[in-house]
């Protein structure tokens, strides 16, 4: 299957030496990525961030608009999310899922936009020069 261009929600998490992580985000109630780990997937410029094996698709926007949306919604004034262009393998799986010892599986109904993708790779977005 071939790579497509979508918007990925992070989380900004500013640690030592004024660096930036990019976190997977949750929104109130709105899973995107794993809910259930203290861990959550970082992701980088020219970075691939794999879904966990045990876990169920990345989830990614088609366009910036949508993922604008989705945060206005679910988000509170005190968050840090950003929309980042990305590439991203499109994944088979049609719901978002995770395996837990608890959870075996739930599924949600996702924001309009939403894409699924095994993969995603953050890009940076050029600059318009006058």
């Amino acid at each position: 299957m071939k790579t497509k261009i979508g918007w990925k929600v992070v989380k900004a998490t500013f640690v030592a030496n004024e660096t930036i992580k990019y976190l997977s985000c949750t929104c109130l109630g709105h899973f995107f990525d794993n809910p259930f780990s203290d861990s959550r997937l970082e992701y980088g410029y020219n970075k691939i961030t794999k879904r966990p094996k045990d876990q169920g698709p990345l989830a990614v926007f088609r366009e910036k608009r949508q993922a604008g949306l989705f945060i206005r919604g679910y988000s509170l004034p005190i968050d840090s999310f950003l929309i980042m262009k990305c590439t991203y393998k499109p994944s088979k799986s049609k719901s978002l899922f995770w395996h837990d010892v608890i959870v075996t599986k739930i599924s949600y109904n996702v924001p309009m936009g939403t894409e699924f993708a095994d993969w995603v790779k953050l890009i940076p977005e050029e600059r318009e020069t006058k």
